[in-house]
């Protein structure tokens, strides 16, 4: 049985996906003896990470800085001209998960957006691993400890998002079709980390005053740091 892996990036303004692995169906005669298995999918959506930053002089993703962004890219499809419609996570990311433009004044939870990609990939008897932090679109029914409203964002952003991020990766293993969904308020202001993944202070304060709004962005070196 031959295996095939398909590795899709689609980098906007204020997302990053992921990726999804398949196997291919068997030949004909090999029916009996190998059943084929729907892939696993996997949907990260990173807040705030424009496309441009991951970028070098040759206007790909930077292989140095990025090594493994640059090998994803390298071995599936990297849709280097998506952008995001909208410049509010609370409007960006359901247009991910449910593919409607948004408008004004709507919610970023299910009264607003019933049908999304949970649902279909539940009819298709998918298990079901959702890790939202700014929205609440899988419902109960679907996800385990499914939110009818959406969390509080500041709270979300001021600590526990590398943990949160970890522990969502650790639940990523072998077994039953699964869709597993991460919207992660990384690297969404405070900005706190090196391209090393280092810490540059312990705490969310901005060291200076203005550092990551309007004072600040009209200085070079604060916004290569950010």
């Amino acid at each position: 049985m031959t295996r095939t892996a398909l590795a899709t990036i689609s980098i906007t303004a204020a997302t990053l996906l992921g990726f999804s692995c398949s196997t291919q169906e068997p030949a004909a005669g090999h029916r009996g003896t190998a059943a084929a298995k729907r892939p696993y999918v996997v949907l990260l959506v990173m807040d705030e990470f424009p496309s441009d930053s991951l970028l070098d002089r040759q206007q790909r993703i930077d292989p140095v800085r990025y090594p493994n962004f640059a090998a994803l890219a390298a071995d599936g499809t990297w849709f280097r001209n998506a952008y995001s419609v909208y410049d509010s996570t609370t409007k960006a990311v359901p247009l991910i998960l449910d593919g409607i433009k948004p408008h004004a004044g709507s919610a970023a939870d299910r009264r607003d957006h019933p049908h999304s990609i949970y649902d279909m990939f539940a009819r298709h008897g998918y298990r079901i691993v959702d890790s939202e932090e700014a929205t609440a679109l899988c419902p109960r029914s679907i996800c385990r400890g499914g939110r009818t409203r959406r969390p509080a964002i500041i709270p979300n952003l001021l600590g526990g998002r590398p943990q949160r991020f970890n522990r969502w990766v650790r639940s990523i293993k072998s077994g039953e079709p699964t869709l597993w969904v991460k919207h992660a308020l990384l690297p969404h202001g405070p900005y706190m980390y090196l391209p090393s993944g280092a810490r540059t202070r312990p705490g969310p304060g901005d060291p200076l005053h203005g550092m990551n709004t309007i004072p600040g962005f009209q200085y070079e070196l604060l916004t290569r740091h950010n």
